[in-house]
């Protein structure tokens, strides 16, 4: 798979810029244009429809300063960053979201795109995952593995502290190789030779081949080396990686909250079946309930609808008992993963 995000560019009538995403896969060549929010709405798509699993990040969002040529090839990169990584993740690449992402040249903002493909519901996903992950079947979910992830979890929190320290120290120093290297350039190539000319050529017989900084082949090809070499800020370059590696672990903690939030929806709907149980138990047994006395029609009626509601609620139950293990499951996979690529 080869995947490449373009410059950005600002298209005739548009307010806003947008990035070339182009390349190649078994499928064909795609090409479309999208712009930043597009990114953002596109992943957030993913995020929904693929509980558990992990999603690349982006860069953050800017209001201000955001039409910058520094900030656009700075997003740019990150963009890259993210659709490769996308296409290192084959059950991501070749699902009907990225299809539509890479190959939907309506020019419509992915957004309402969106809106026309269709939803699914927990039954879909959990078919999807048995399929896409029947590779994980028989894994076993036990305490241990809970505690692992739990302990990752909290390994992570102390990793993102850690890291936003490393990169606001790498940032200030960055900032200051830059304001050194630019001093340093107005130093040698323009306040030293103008000494030269206007001071010392005096008191050298204004003999110019007497001037170091005017007239030295040598030296003049060492002060374009050094300015060559000081193009590429070193600590530039470690802030980024460690502003992907700061994305990635917020990434991971997003899929750890993703589980969480389907155990509290698994929690939810337990009390809500025991409680329908208990109202079903006292209106069998002729008890008026504190529910019934807002509710119409005949005693058979009430227990057929509670029956019905209880019926819609097991069956929710179920499906997050199921994503709850899916995603336990794949988060175990992910946690062999890390640990291996270490």
């Amino acid at each position: 798979i080869q995947v490449y995000i373009s410059e950005a560019v600002q298209r005739e009538g548009l307010k806003y810029f947008t990035y070339g995403v182009t390349g190649q896969d078994k499928d064909g060549k795609f090409e479309v244009y999208r712009r930043y929010s597009d990114f953002y709405h596109f992943r957030q798509l993913l995020v929904s429809l693929w509980p558990g699993c992990f999603i690349p990040p982006l860069p953050s969002k800017k209001v201000i300063g955001n039409k910058e040529t520094r900030f656009l090839e700075d997003r740019r990169k990150f963009l890259q960053y993210f659709m490769v990584k996308l296409s290192n993740l084959p059950y991501l690449w070749y699902s009907e979201e990225i299809k539509q992402f890479i190959r939907n040249n309506n020019n419509q903002d992915f957004e309402k795109i969106i809106t026309n493909m269709p939803k699914q519901s927990n039954d879909d996903i959990i078919n999807k995952y048995k399929t896409t992950f029947s590779y994980l079947s028989g894994k076993e979910i036990n305490g241990e593995l809970n505690m692992k992830i739990l302990t990752f979890k909290n390994f992570l929190k102390v990793a993102v502290s850690n890291l936003k320290k490393m990169k606001c120290f790498c940032r200030q120093l960055s900032l200051s190789k830059e304001k050194f290297d630019q001093q340093f350039n107005l130093v040698s190539t323009k306040i030293l030779p103008e000494y030269e000319m206007q001071s010392i050529l005096e008191y050298a017989q204004k003999n110019e081949n007497y001037l170091i900084f005017n007239n030295n082949q040598i030296l003049s090809n060492n002060l374009i080396e050094i300015q060559d070499q000081s193009k590429q800020n070193e600590f530039e370059i470690i802030t980024d990686m460690i502003r992907m590696e700061l994305k990635e672990v917020e990434a991971f903690l997003e899929i750890l909250q993703q589980k969480e939030d389907l155990e509290e929806k698994k929690n939810k709907s337990q009390i809500k079946v025991k409680s329908e149980q208990a109202e079903q138990s006292k209106l069998q047994a002729g008890k008026t309930t504190f529910k019934s006395l807002f509710s119409t029609g005949s005693k058979e009626d009430k227990v057929q609808k509670l029956e019905k509601s209880i019926e819609e609620t097991q069956h929710e139950l179920d499906n997050y008992s199921l994503l709850v293990d899916l995603v336990t499951i794949i988060i175990g996979y992910i946690l062999q993963c890390f640990k291996y690529s270490f």
